[in-house]
């Protein structure tokens, strides 16, 4: 068994000539197709009616604490030209994702909001499973992945967004 995913998808390449076709695998009775090429990469990337993404997203929302009543809300399509709120979130990721300026502050702010979530100090509340409280900013603390992920990824992303989009545009708040 593959303890490393990275390590199987490879093996699996390798088995394959390294062919960059998509192919599958079976990981607990559930087929996941593999795709290697950057070409078909962002053909599915761009094909949104025929690949349905909502169940993955649905999935990662959830996780973070989003109940399945806000989730049908953030679908309702509302927006113009009859598009929902994941639709539009959707269409600014891919456009902040393309090589760039826009991709290059994007991952300017957040390797900066990773890198200063992780001083000593700001490692507190329930990210902090237990600490060693006789030695304060010198002691032990054992943090949880999941909850530091949470707070890192989610809260502070949501709020720094927030936040910055009320200083640029008032009105929306």
């Amino acid at each position: 068994m593959f303890m490393d995913s990275n390590r199987l998808f490879s093996y699996a390449r390798e088995y394959f000539d390294n062919c960059r076709e998509i192919f599958i695998i079976t990981v607990m009775g559930k087929e996941l197709y593999i795709v290697t090429s950057a070409e078909d990469v962002s053909a599915i990337y761009r094909n949104t009616e025929a690949f349905d993404f909502d169940p993955i997203i649905m999935e990662i929302f959830t996780d973070f604490g989003v109940t399945s009543d806000t989730f049908e809300k953030m679908h309702e399509r509302n927006w113009p030209h009859g598009k929902h709120w994941i639709d539009i979130v959707h269409e600014i990721f891919k456009l902040q994702m393309h090589p760039g300026e826009k991709l290059q502050k994007l991952e300017s702010t957040f390797l900066s909001n990773i890198d200063s979530s992780l001083a000593w100090h700001k490692l507190r509340g329930d990210v902090v499973l237990s600490e060693d409280e006789e030695n304060g900013e010198t002691g032990e603390k054992v943090v949880s992945l999941f909850r530091w992920c949470y707070q890192v990824l989610w809260i502070q992303r949501r709020t720094q967004f927030l936040v910055n989009r009320c200083i640029e545009s008032p009105r929306i708040c």
